[in-house]
């Protein structure tokens, strides 16, 4: 399964879940020699574990694209 952030925040959105204890995919993995030119990409693939573990880690997912997202907005807005 693939996920697009804005463009930029793949990175930081990987980072932000591993902080987290969510380990993912590196961020642009999918695209050749692992570099996304946009740093939007990122490849969710569970491997076996329990579907409650895939909820919660998705929970945990979801909201650090919130995160990464509100914190570039402010950066660009200046705050």
């Amino acid at each position: 399964m693939s996920f697009w952030t804005r463009p930029g925040l793949a990175k930081e959105t990987v980072r932000l879940a591993a902080e987290a204890g969510v380990r993912l995919t590196p961020a642009g993995a999918a695209f050749p020699y692992g570099e996304d030119p946009e740093d939007s990409h990122i490849r969710l693939a569970p491997s076996f574990p329990p579907l409650a573990e895939v909820d919660r880690a998705m929970e945990v997912f979801v909201t650090c694209v919130k995160l990464a997202t509100v914190r570039s907005a402010r950066r660009t807005w200046g705050e």
